[in-house]
């Protein structure tokens, strides 16, 4: 398994401030500059297990389901969260369309059935 989460950063923007809305969705990430964008990587499913419980606690389990299903292409799937919402510690599914940009998850799995079953499972009775 490997998760990686990036986020692009502008020039007039302060990095650290990117890094802790990550944090607030991603504790359990190392997070780190890169050039022009901060990234986090693992390669442990309990790294995603905040962003797991603010699903929940959000009442947002179903819709992330989805997103992550139809995002799926062979062994990997990848999302886009809203940037600015996530400096507060919430959870927003972005299209990219946003003046600072997205965060960027992209989960590869052998078994992403198993983790999507996991992170958002089902609460309506239908895939």
């Amino acid at each position: 398994m490997r998760i990686e989460i990036r986020a692009n950063v502008h020039p007039t923007e302060n990095p650290d401030k990117i890094k802790d809305a990550i944090r607030k969705i991603f504790p359990d990430m190392n997070i780190a500059l890169k050039e022009d964008y901060v990234m986090g990587e693992s390669s442990s499913l309990d790294s995603l297990e905040q962003f797991k419980n603010k699903l929940r606690l959000q009442a947002i389990r179903n819709s992330a389901r989805r997103v992550m299903l139809e995002s799926r292409k062979n062994n990997s799937l990848s999302f886009m969260l809203n940037r600015q919402v996530a400096t507060v510690g919430k959870i927003s599914f972005s299209d990219g369309k946003t003046a600072l940009g997205p965060v960027i998850v992209t989960i590869e799995s052998e078994d992403l059935d198993r983790v999507v079953d996991h992170l958002a499972p089902s609460t309506s009775g239908k895939n």
